[in-house]
Formats: structure tokens, sequence, C-alpha cells
């Protein structure tokens, strides 16, 4: 609201500034009419050029001094158009009957065309309307300043409003609540990664290394984002990331329908290696959630175990709006898939639980909204120790090993097959060097034996290697 007042302000004021410009832009044409009306109008005809008569020798002998008003005062301007010099008829203007008498004398071929003098306008002078780009530009400054100021302090004001709200919950269930990496640790509260992201780590429960809280919100302090945001809504969102002590081997996803898309599958790297089909909801649960989701998962035990709990399906219709993705998964990798690059080294792996949530509102999230939202986090909670509690079947457990064999079997393979391509690159780099030593050599005696020197080495590689096997007589 407060944005949409500044630009009404700033309108009004570009246009009232605009109007008082154009009123007074022909202000100075009018003084110069004035002026021009009170000037005598001249005779009109037709200037003729005067004839002069030839200067005798004596007109010269004395030099003769000429004194005008100018003199005296040198700091009045010169005035060209009063000058009676400056142009040639002029004086016939002013005594018409000498006009008359040297237009008799001259002959037709010497009659010059009219002069017509035209009263030139001063400079306009400045005015507003030459600065209305440095107008609209010091207005969109001042815009996005304020825009700046209001989104920061938006957006700092969600995330202390969802810290209030959850920080019952998170103290009871976690022994350290905001951990900022110092030894002693100075503020129990949200480390601002930036203007828009906030983090919160916690830390100190059974079967939980720790919880990381990420709380992404729309760019409120970009002017360019808020108006992305107006163009295509979205929400503000919050990440829960835990890492497990202990699991068994698993990879569960239930993700909303317009999310699970290629490119979704393609970032996770547990999805697109284990379960990268999409599968349809069991009956009970699509009875409760409709089509809003579908399911990845590995095996099938964990799906029903995991859809038929009473308690998670009844949260997760309830929120069924604001869910976006619940992630389980036994080989979750922080690192994006690089196919440009070779990667000989197998990524970091971590036992995770992640469940990504939208903050109500849509985008227009109220500090009384993040009080319905605190199931959200309980659920989370009760996800973990369910899923460290769970015991998986033989015949699964042996599927599961199974597959992380099988995956582990082809890294090794493609490891291999990088090493080797990198080795037999080294030694192509190595032969041409060697050939551009020889090559490089000015006595031809020396090139002569270094070449057989290679050749006998070549010769020796690709010679087969037997085995000798001595025998006794007998």
């Amino acid at each position: 609201m407060r944005l949409w007042v500044a630009l009404l302000l700033v309108a009004l004021l570009v246009v009232q500034l605009d109007a008082q410009a154009n009123d007074d832009d022909f202000s100075e044409f009018e003084d110069i009419e004035d002026e021009s009306s009170q000037a005598p109008k001249p005779q009109s005809g037709e200037f003729q050029p005067l004839r002069q008569p030839a200067a005798s020798a004596e007109d010269f002998k004395e030099d003769v001094f000429i004194e005008d008003e100018d003199s005296e005062n040198p700091d009045v301007d010169f005035d060209h158009f009063q000058d009676s010099e400056e142009f040639e008829g002029h004086d016939s203007v002013q005594n018409p009957q000498s006009s008359a008498e040297n237009r008799v004398n001259q002959p037709q071929s010497d009659k010059s065309s009219d002069l017509k003098i035209k009263t030139v306008p001063f400079h306009l002078g400045n005015t507003w309307s030459s600065y209305y780009m440095e107008l609209l530009m010091l207005g969109a400054l001042v815009i996005y300043f304020m825009n700046f100021l209001s989104g920061r302090s938006r957006n700092a004001n969600i995330a202390n409003a969802w810290l209030e709200a959850h920080r019952s919950i998170l103290e009871s269930n976690f022994a350290l609540v905001g951990d900022d990496g110092t030894v002693e640790v100075q503020s129990h509260g949200f480390r601002k990664e930036a203007e828009h992201c906030y983090l919160l780590w916690c830390s100190g429960r059974q079967f939980v290394e720790g919880m990381l809280v990420e709380l992404r919100m729309i760019k409120r302090q970009c002017l360019v984002g808020v108006i992305g945001h107006m163009m295509r809504p979205s929400s503000d969102q919050a990440i829960f990331q835990l890492t497990l002590d202990a699991m068994e081997p698993m990879v569960f996803c239930l993700v909303s329908r317009k999310s699970s898309t290629q490119k979704f599958i393609k970032d996770f790297i547990d999805i697109s290696t284990y379960c990268p089909d999409r599968r349809n909801l069991p009956d009970k649960a699509a009875r409760e959630l409709g089509d809003n989701f579908v399911v990845h998962s590995e095996i099938a035990e964990v799906t029903l175990s995991i859809l038929q709990d009473v308690r998670i399906v009844s949260l997760l219709a309830q929120f069924k709006d604001l869910v976006e993705l619940l992630h389980i998964s036994d080989q979750y990798s922080p690192e994006k898939p690089n196919s440009e690059e070779i990667k000989l080294k197998r990524p970091k792996i971590e036992k995770t639980i992640l469940l990504h949530v939208n903050l109500p509102g849509r985008g227009r999230a109220s500090d009384g909204d993040m009080e319905g939202v605190t199931d959200l986090l309980k659920l989370c909670l009760y996800i973990a120790d369910k899923i460290s509690r769970l015991k998986l079947s033989k015949e699964s457990k042996t599927k599961a090993d199974k597959n992380r064999q099988k995956t582990e079997e082809i890294h090794l393979k493609y490891t291999h097959a990088q090493r080797q391509e990198m080795a037999q690159q080294r030694r192509e780099e190595r032969i041409r060097m060697e050939r551009e030593r020889i090559l490089a050599e000015d006595d031809p005696e020396k090139q002569r034996r270094l070449e057989m020197k290679e050749q006998k080495r070549l010769a020796k590689k690709n010679t087969p290697k037997l085995k000798q096997m001595k025998v006794r007589a007998m």
C-alpha cells in the first residue's frame, strides 16, 4: 500500500511541474513581442547598396578620430542592429530623399534583393520541462530505495513472527536452538543469509543429528522481484531438513503433482537413480489427499507404512494446499548432478528428511497466520521419529541392498572408464611431446638415434609376452 501511495504522489508532482512549465514556456515570447511592438517600424522600400565616392589622397593626410558613445561607455554591449554601418543601404531607410537620388544614379545590375531582418528570440531559459528525464530517474531511485527498506523490514517481520510462533515447540524438542557457529552462542535466532533468506540450526535430539530450518521468502526488497510477483504470484517457503543418525535403506518422495516434472527428478540424484517413475497413492490415502500428490518410492512397504499412518495422512490432508514436498532418503546428496564435469569421486550422501511447505497467504502472510502452521513442524518431527524406528522386512531390505550394490558397480565402472580415458590422454600427450623433441633436434645423427630408440620401445611394447617353461630331463 505504501508503494502505491508513493507512486501516486510522484506522478502528481511530475504532472503539476509539467503544467507549470507549459504555462511559462511562452512568457518570454510575449515580452519579445511587446518590445518589438514598441520599436519603430522601418519604412517599406528596397535596400540598395550605396556607391561611395573615391577617396582622394588629401583625405588621408590627416588622422581622423571618431568618438561615439560606445567609446565613452565601454561596458555597454555593442548592438549590431543599431549600427548604421553594419549593413549596406541602411541609410536609405533613415534618409529616403538621399536614397532616392542614389537609386537614380545606380544601374539596375547593382540593385540587391530585399534585406529582411527577423527578430530572433533569446534562449527560453531553464524550465522544469527540460529536466523531466532527470526527475523521472530521481523518482525511480526514491521509489526503489523506499521499496528496499519496506521489503527488508517486511521479510524480517515474517521471520520473527514464524520464530515466535514455533519457539516453544523447538525449545521443547531440541537442546540448542539457533546455533550461529560460534563457541559461545550469542543469538538464539535466525541467521540472515540474504534479505530474503533466513537460516535456523537446531540440534540436541534423539535419533536426529540436527535440523536446519530455511525460510525462503519473496524478494520484497527488490523492485523487480515485486513486479515479477505481481505478474506471477508465488508464496513464501519454509524448508525443514533433518539429518538422521540411522535409518533403513529407502528412498521415498511425496510431491505435488504440478511440481513432479522431469526437471524436478533430475535435480535429485537419488530419485533419478532409484525411483524415477511416478506412482499413484494407495486407495486409502487417495481418498483423503485426492489428486494433489504423486509418489516416487523405491520400496512399496515404505509407501504403505507412511501413507497408512492416520496422523500423517490427516495432517497432509489438512495442509494439502501448502505441502510441496516430503522426501525421505538414505542416499540424499545436496549436490546437483552436472554431466559436464567428470566426477571420479562419489558425492557425499546423507540420511535426510526434507519437508517443503508454503506459508499461507500467497505472498501476503500475516503474523497471525504463523500460529496455524505449527502442526507442520510437529509432523516433520513425528516422521523423523517414525522413520528412525522403522524396520523393513528381510525381502525389502535385500532388494534395497541389491539396488545400492548395483548402483555402486555402475559407479565403479564409470569411474574406471574415466580413469582409462584420462590415462590414454596422458600417454598420447607424452608421445606427442617426445616426437616434437625428436623433430626439434638439429643434429641428424642424434635425431636418427632417437627415432631408432622410439621404434624399439614401440616394438617391445607390441610384442606379446611368452612364458618360458623349463623341462627336466628324466
